[in-house]
Order: structure tokens, then C-alpha cells, then sequence
């Protein structure tokens, strides 16, 4: 059983569910200083979440995330910091991270398979939440919409 997860939102390591599908984001203009046209921003989204099974203790599953550029410029290089957060305790502990890493930037409408892992485990039963966060690396560029630089996927672990 493959899992799609398409615009799975949430703060990280809260309580709420994900909702499946994905909206594209608007690309933000703002007025130039001098009173005349407009200026055009790359827009970067964390566009996908594949998880190939519901997890099971100790048991590996694949994760896929991917990445998209809604935006009228290329973006620069971003940072991606992909984790799974045990919503067991009294305060979630987010702690476990899978994988930290730079990519470089992406066209307009580019569309970019960012990560890719068969060897994920969740060491116990309880809820979870799988969280994927991206971020310019830099100044040299601004994401025209913060807001979707983050998903997440919250999911219950049986025994």
C-alpha cells in the first residue's frame, strides 16, 4: 500500500490531522519603491509526502518528499530538515531527526524529488508525526510565500 500525501499541513508535533490535497500558492508581487511594476518571487513548497506503509515498531518504511517552485523566478539554494516527532509525551519530543541537508535552487515550476529512504523506523508504538521543513540557505533570495515550507503527516503506530 503506497500512502499519498498531498499538502499535509500542521504546525510541528501537534495534535491536529492532515488534510489531502494540495493548493497552489499564489506568487506574491509587491511595489517597487520608485512607484512602478512589480517584483516576482520564487515560491518553494514542500509539494508531496510519499510514504510507502503505515509505520510499524522497529520495522523499516520508505519516505519520499518532494519539492516544488510555484513561483515566477528561480529560487536560490535551500536547507530541508526531515524528522519524525513521538507524540507520546507530555511534551512532544521532535528530536529524531532523519536526514539535514542543503539543495541547490530550482527553476520556476520546477518540480524535484528532494529525498528518498527505505530505512526509516519509529522505535515504538503511539503517535507520530513525520515533519519536512525547508528554508533559504541565504539572503541572496526570498521565498515569496513561507508559509508552505512546511508539512507534516501525523500517523499511529500499532503493535
Amino acid at each position: 500500500m503506497v500512502l499519498l500525501l498531498l499538502g499535509a499541513t500542521a504546525a510541528c508535533c501537534p495534535n491536529g490531522t492532515s488534510t489531502p490535497t494540495p493548493t497552489p500558492s499564489p506568487t506574491p508581487t509587491s511595489t517597487n519603491g520608485d512607484g512602478g511594476g512589480t517584483q516576482a518571487y520564487a515560491d518553494l513548497e514542500v509539494f508531496e509526502i510519499i510514504v510507502d506503509e503505515l509505520p510499524q515498531p522497529n520495522m523499516p518504511f520508505c519516505v519520499e518528499v518532494w519539492v516544488r517552485n510555484w513561483g515566477d523566478v528561480s529560487s536560490g539554494p535551500y536547507d530541508i530538515t526531515i524528522g519524525i516527532c513521538d507524540l507520546g509525551y507530555a511534551t512532544a519530543q521532535c528530536h529524531l531527526c532523519l536526514q539535514s541537508f542543503n539543495e541547490p535552487g530550482l527553476a520556476p515550476g520546477q518540480t524535484k524529488q528532494v529525498y528518498f529512504s527505505c530505512a526509516e523506523t519509529v522505535p515504538r508504538p503511539g503517535n507520530h508525526e513525520l515533519y519536512i521543513e525547508m528554508a533559504p540557505s541565504n539572503d541572496s533570495w526570498v521565498d515569496g510565500n513561507p508559509a508552505n515550507n512546511f508539512r507534516s503527516w501525523n500517523f499511529a503506530v500499532v503493535q
